[in-house]
């Protein structure tokens, strides 16, 4: 549409641009949405309160983003409804070309919207749907919020330590466990305040697999419980209220722990060699997720140059701080 020629129908003198409701339900909600998105067909189940996405119900979907765009379809409002009298209708771009989005109600009806052309004249694109011979002219920003990838709607899982608003100071220790066995336990505070900087690097911001379950983790990303992985405790101070209204603090003891895979390259880079440190990634999850994420190799080999830190005073004088990269 976007790249389609046409000027289509130009409003006639005269012709009436009072703004009407081209379609309106109410008392329902619409339970399936199917549409054409930016690169593929995408569909959306709405079960037990929540969105799922139709091609795999596993895939994490942020339920208010599709809420948003579902919601825009229970009234749409037009510039103006199209007088067709002796108009060729094909030339509003609704036929075979048109792009379509249906959806389905609560209470069973199926609606298939149509979008065609956008008038040149005035910059609004013509709009019917199921069960009507009227056509509008309607925003082309309706038709334009559903043009996403399935990553837009994504829903992402939240850092632990970020969403406990975790402080360096509040880390009592960290534990650090290759797959060979050995470990460090790093309680000083120094320690225990640069191993906190590294932690936080692993953050969930890069995904690679939005589900795998634990054989998938182990053959396909190396990632096993009792492989490289690293854990770090702190605690948080909270509040409550007691019996005279006033609120005591308590403490709340949190772990959160990172399990490391395999590493890897592109294709392309493995291609040309894949030489050089930042062109090499790592597999990483965390407790209680089936999401697969990735970071650079460096950002693991830093904390794992920690294996054999330890405290100032343990080292005979001889200095050897955790090491941040």
């Amino acid at each position: 549409l976007k790249n389609h020629n046409s000027k289509g129908p130009e409003l006639q003198s005269g012709e009436s641009t009072e703004a009407v409701t081209a379609f309106q339900r109410s008392g329902v909600i619409i339970t399936k949405v199917q549409f054409k998105g930016k690169t593929e067909e995408l569909s959306f189940v709405f079960e037990n309160d929540m969105w799922k996405y139709g091609a795999d119900d596993k895939f994490p979907v942020d339920s208010n983003a599709v809420d948003v765009i579902a919601d825009s379809l229970m009234k749409v409002d037009a510039y103006m409804k199209v007088d067709t009298e002796g108009a060729d209708v094909e030339s509003f771009g609704l036929a075979d070309k048109a792009e379509k989005i249906t959806a389905t109600f609560s209470d069973g009806r199926v609606v298939e919207f149509k979008f065609g052309i956008v008038n040149s004249y005035n910059g609004y694109q013509y709009f019917t749907y199921t069960d009507t011979n009227d056509i509008y002219l309607v925003d082309k920003n309706l038709l334009s919020s559903f043009e996403i990838e399935l990553e837009d709607v994504y829903q992402s899982e939240g850092c632990q330590l970020v969403v406990d608003g975790a402080k360096e100071e509040d880390v009592t220790s960290v534990l650090i466990s290759a797959a060979s066995g050995k470990q460090n336990a790093i309680t000083d505070e120094k320690g225990c305040k640069a191993l906190f900087t590294l932690m936080s690097y692993f953050n969930l911001s890069v995904w690679e697999d939005y589900y795998a379950d634990e054989a998938e983790m182990k053959e396909k990303y190396g990632i096993t419980k009792d492989g490289d992985r690293a854990s770090i405790n702190y605690t948080l101070t909270n509040y409550k209220e007691n019996e005279k209204g006033e609120y005591e603090p308590y403490e709340v003891k949190k772990t959160y722990t990172v399990y490391f895979g395999n590493e890897f390259t592109s294709a392309e880079e493995a291609e040309n060699g894949g030489e050089g440190s930042e062109n090499w990634k790592t597999f990483y999850t965390v407790e209680g997720s089936n999401v697969v994420y990735s970071i650079s190799r460096d950002k693991v080999k830093a904390l794992f140059d920690n294996m054999n830190y330890k405290p100032d005073a343990e080292t005979d004088n001889k200095k050897e701080e955790a090491t941040i990269e």
